[in-house]
């Protein structure tokens, strides 16, 4: 063989592992999509009162940007414990872990009222030191 123009295959040993692992893998995203497909049906009624269409991507089930009246109403119908989360863009999604290792989240969804989405900067600790953008959620009272 020539090592300048050829590229040795893998050893078969490695090769088996790597294949093992990606089995394992397919495994795993094929049960949290059938866990998905299950939640879906079993909450469809849920759904359909608040006129969502669910959507999905890797390990979230997303519903899509939520009036505020709709968020109240969501977060009455899929009772739990809510991580609200803001991105670089400024949108605000609300995550619930549910079994599985799936999280549905409300993804950009309305802030209450009263309540806006203020840019600041933050220090970021040493890794080497730097500082980032974030959004934060200000409201004028209690809100959920």
């Amino acid at each position: 063989m020539n090592t300048e123009t050829e590229i040795a295959p893998p050893v078969a040993e490695n090769l088996a592992e790597n294949i093992l692992a990606y089995a394992a893998r397919v495994r795993n995203e094929a049960t949290k999509r059938e866990f998905c497909a299950r939640f879906i049906v079993s909450n469809l009624d849920k759904f359909v009162a608040l006129g969502v269409q669910p959507s999905g991507f890797n390990d979230y089930i997303d519903l899509d940007n939520l009036t505020r009246e709709q968020v109240v109403m969501a977060v009455k119908l899929f009772p739990g414990k809510y991580i609200k989360t803001t991105d670089a863009a400024g949108q605000m999604h609300y995550n619930m872990a549910l079994d599985g290792g799936v999280v549905l989240r409300f993804y950009n969804a309305a802030l209450p009222p009263g309540c806006k989405l203020v840019k600041k900067t933050v220090d970021v600790p040493p890794q080497p030191a730097t500082t980032k953008e974030v959004f934060e959620v200000q409201c004028g009272g209690d809100h959920e």
